[in-house]
């Protein structure tokens, strides 16, 4: 299964899950009005009232749906999921219940995780990141920015210029500074890198109402 994209797990999922299956399914929609019992004995028939108007979709890829669930089954109340369009996301803490999943839908695979063994203390810590090396080897910290919290532009923009010359201490790209300054509403998460704790605590005693959620990388051994 070499050519199934698998990534290191970072952070649990949703503070919960250690593995996640990405799936691409047209029609995974179903799976968010119907467990898994109900799917395997659906009918298309069914599938078309119960889903419109994803219902030739479901129709459609019928037996990769229905297979799915037939694997969820054997597996009930152990995993979480997640639809975003045609993707189908699969969480759980059962390794079984992964490697089943990857065994049996390999070319729907967009990409999973799974936790490194060496990680799994770190991973039970509270807003860390389990990583083999720091983000351009230097950055300890990821810290989410929250531009609706401050509503005076000309506050904005005196804020990004003292974040600019803190360079290369985070990092700062163009794109996230225009983004900062222009937005008012919160429904982006974008971030910036921070070196070292000084650094974190220059930022926000400078503005701390609009630096969100932060999580510290702790390398883990090979």
């Amino acid at each position: 299964m070499s050519e199934i994209i698998t990534k290191p797990t970072e952070k649990k999922f949703y503070n919960q899950y250690l593995y996640k299956v990405s799936l691409r399914c047209r029609g995974a929609r179903i799976f968010k009005i119907l467990d898994p019992e109900k799917i395997r004995n659906i009918n298309g028939y069914e599938i078309k009232v119960s889903y419109f108007p994803w219902n030739n979709l479901c129709h459609y890829e019928k037996q990769l749906i229905v297979d799915i669930a037939e694997v969820l089954r054997d597996f009930s109340r152990e995993y979480g999921t997640r639809v975003e369009g045609t993707i189908l996301d699969i969480y759980t803490n059962v390794p079984a219940l992964y490697d089943a999943l990857s065994k049996a839908f390999p070319i729907n695979i967009i990409h999973r995780f799974e936790p490194d063994l060496a990680s799994l203390d770190i991973l039970d810590e509270k807003n860390t990141l389990a990583v083999k090396k720091l983000p351009h080897g230097k950055y300890s910290y990821k810290v989410f920015l929250k531009p609706h919290c401050l509503s005076n532009i000309d506050e904005k923009v005196r804020l990004m210029d003292y974040m600019e010359s803190l360079k290369p201490a985070i990092t700062l790209t163009h794109a996230v500074r225009s983004w900062f300054i222009h937005t008012y509403t919160n429904w982006d998460r974008r971030y910036i890198l921070v070196d070292n704790e000084q650094t974190l605590m220059l930022l926000k005693l400078r503005q701390g109402s609009v630096f969100g959620q932060c999580y510290k990388y702790v390398v883990v051994d090979k």
